[in-house]
C-alpha cells in the first residue's frame, strides 16, 4: 500500500512544482502554504473544473500572522486536475490504513488490492457526499447544519487540503474539512532528515498557532456555530518527541479524544457489504481537539 500511495504522492508533488508555487515556497516571508479544493469540483456538471485555491501564512501589515490571498492556482493545461483531486483524497484517506491488517503473503499484490478497494469505496462514498452537499446547498441548510458526525474521520470531507508548513516539517500535511471539523494528519518526524531537533519542534507552538488560525478562518467562511480542529499525531512520534505538548494541552485549549471502539465496528452489520472498512482505524494516532 505504501508504494501505491507513494506513487500518487509523487504525482502530486510533480504538479505542485509549478513556477508560481515554487516562488511562494522559496519566499522566506511565507511561513505556510495551503492548497485546497471543494469536492464539488468533481461534479461532471461543471462546465469547467475549478482550480485549487492557494493561501499563504505570513506576517500581516498589522504585525500579526494570518492566512491570506485565497486565489486559484495556475495549473498547466496538460495536467488532469480531476486525477489530481482524486490523488489528494486517496492520500488523505489512506493515512488511516492499518498495515498489520494487510496479509504478509504476496504483500505487494495485497497492497495493490487494498488500494483498489479503498479507491472503490471512496468513489461510492463520494457519490453520497456530493448528493448531500447538493441537497444542503439547494435547501440552504449548510448555513446552520452542524453535522452530528463531522467529528468522524471515516466520513469524506467537503473540502480537501494540502499544507506545506515548514514551521513543523518539510513533508506535505494532508487535511480535510468535514462539516465543522477540520481533520489534520501530522506526518512522522522520527525519520525526517530536515528537522534537527524533533523534540523542540513539538514544543515550539508556532505550527499549532498556524493550524488554529487556518481553522478559525474556515469558521469565518462557513459561519458554523462552532469549529474544531482535530490533530492526528502518530503515537511513536508523540511518545518520543511530543509529551511536553500533552503536558501543556490545557494551556493551549486542547483535549485528548478517545480512539474509536473497533470492537463495535468489527461487530457492525455494515461490514457485511464493506470489504475495506475493517482495514482502516485511528489507533495508530493520538487525537487532540481544539475549539476555534
Amino acid at each position: 500500500m505504501y508504494e501505491v500511495i507513494q506513487k500518487r504522492k509523487t504525482k502530486i508533488i510533480n504538479v505542485l512544482q509549478s513556477p508560481e508555487l515554487m516562488r511562494l515556497i522559496e519566499d522566506p516571508s511565507n511561513l505556510g502554504i495551503s492548497l485546497h479544493f471543494p469536492v464539488s469540483s468533481l461534479l461532471k456538471s461543471n462546465k469547467c473544473t475549478p482550480m485549487p485555491k492557494l493561501s499563504t501564512y505570513s506576517l500581516a501589515s498589522g504585525g500579526f500572522k494570518d492566512w491570506c490571498a485565497d486565489i486559484p492556482l495556475d495549473v498547466p493545461p496538460e495536467i488532469d486536475i480531476i486525477d489530481f483531486y482524486w490523488d489528494v483524497i486517496l492520500c488523505m484517506e489512506s493515512q488511516f490504513i492499518l498495515d498489520y491488517n494487510v496479509p504478509s503473503k504476496n504483500k505487494g499484490n495485497n497492497q495493490k488490492s487494498v488500494a483498489k478497494l479503498l479507491k472503490n469505496k471512496l468513489v461510492n462514498d463520494m457519490k453520497t457526499t456530493l448528493k448531500r452537499l447538493i441537497y444542503n446547498e439547494n435547501t440552504k441548510q449548510y448555513k446552520n447544519n452542524n453535522s452530528h458526525d463531522g467529528y468522524n474521520w471515516r466520513k469524506l470531507g467537503s473540502q480537501y487540503f494540502i499544507l506545506y508548513l515548514p514551521l513543523f516539517t518539510q513533508e506535505l500535511i494532508w487535511c480535510k474539512l468535514n462539516e465543522n471539523y477540520f481533520h489534520v494528519v501530522l506526518p512522522s518526524l522520527l525519520n525526517s532528515r530536515n528537522v534537527h531537533d524533533n523534540h523542540s519542534t513539538y514544543i515550539n507552538k508556532d505550527w499549532l498557532l498556524a493550524l488554529l488560525e487556518l481553522t478559525s478562518n474556515l469558521n469565518q467562511n462557513f459561519k458554523f456555530e462552532y469549529m474544531k480542529l482535530r490533530l492526528y499525531i502518530l503515537r511513536d512520534d508523540l511518545i518520543n518527541n511530543g509529551l511536553d505538548l500533552l503536558k501543556n494541552l490545557n494551556w493551549v485549549g486542547g483535549k485528548l479524544i478517545k480512539n474509536e471502539d473497533r470492537e463495535v465496528l468489527l461487530n457492525s452489520t455494515d461490514l457485511a457489504t464493506d470489504s475495506i472498512s475493517h482495514l482502516l482505524g485511528d489507533e495508530n494516532f493520538v487525537i487532540l481537539e481544539f475549539e476555534c
